[in-house]
């Protein structure tokens, strides 16, 4: 199914970004009403209750990332650093525990790896795409994708021709070619550099790690390109910028 409720990535997509905009309001110096607080944490219970409700895998990784990319470069305590690992370890024995999907989902990835149809259908349609790409180096256009994989998945086992690799890298790759590629590092280039004209306070390194999430998004799906994806990431990188206001907006408009 497509979209935020019936697709599972996509809704543990936006439960991750939803729970790291929540961390960044908890973690701020501006979290000091109740009510904030409150619908701050609210964000942050329900967003990683999503990412354990869904049984992506890949929310799952992006979520790893987020947190490794939080005890480095995070300059809070050692003792917040270390409930950010307790934190996600609880969610994953959690959803070990009670749901039967991510369950299942996590103990095929283990037993059958790479192996795996849902795993090896992507491999092989990223591998299609870069061989596309390898003949048509200035890419084929996106409605051209079925015609122009074609010759290249005649030993497929997993389908006939693509219409997309479930990557936002490999489909823009093979349809518009290296500098479209390039374009999309751009960017997540731009949106990162917009928080880094000053030092960070805490919550905008919760902001950040929603990025490199949502950076990891894009190795199995169009995500965050994806239009129920898209406002969450660009709200991010939005709420980033908002915590550099009282600089000169000549410096915003720069990034």
């Amino acid at each position: 199914g497509v979209g935020s409720l019936s697709n599972p990535n996509e809704f543990g997509y936006i439960g991750l970004l939803g729970a790291m905009i929540g961390a960044s309001h908890v973690a701020g110096e501006r979290c000091k009403r109740l009510r904030r607080r409150w619908w701050a944490s609210a964000a942050l219970v329900l967003g990683l209750a999503a990412v354990v409700m869904s049984g992506s895998r890949s929310a799952m990784a992006a979520a790893l990332a987020a947190a490794v990319y939080l005890v480095f470069h995070s300059q809070s305590s050692v003792a917040k650093k270390l409930s950010v690992a307790a934190i996600l370890i609880a969610a994953m024995i959690v959803g070990w525990l009670g749901s039967p999907v991510y369950q299942d989902r996590m103990a095929m990835t283990v037993e059958q790896r790479i192996q795996d149809p849902n795993i090896f259908a992507r491999i092989e349609a990223q591998s299609i795409a870069f061989r596309t790409w390898l003949h048509h180096p200035l890419g084929v256009g996106f409605s051209n994708l079925p015609a122009a994989t074609a010759e290249f998945s005649q030993n497929a086992q997993s389908f006939t021709a693509l219409e997309g690799s479930d990557s936002i890298y490999f489909d823009f790759l093979a349809a518009t070619g290296a500098l479209g590629l390039l374009c999309v590092i751009l960017c997540f280039r731009n949106c990162w550099k917009l928080a880094e004209f000053r030092r960070l306070p805490v919550e905008a390194t919760y902001l950040k790690a929603g990025m490199v999430a949502a950076f990891v998004f894009g190795l199995a799906a169009v995500a965050p390109a994806s239009y129920c994806v898209a406002p969450f990431f660009f709200s991010t990188a939005g709420l980033t910028g908002c915590l550099r206001r009282e600089y000169s907006i000549k410096e915003v408009r720069r990034a």
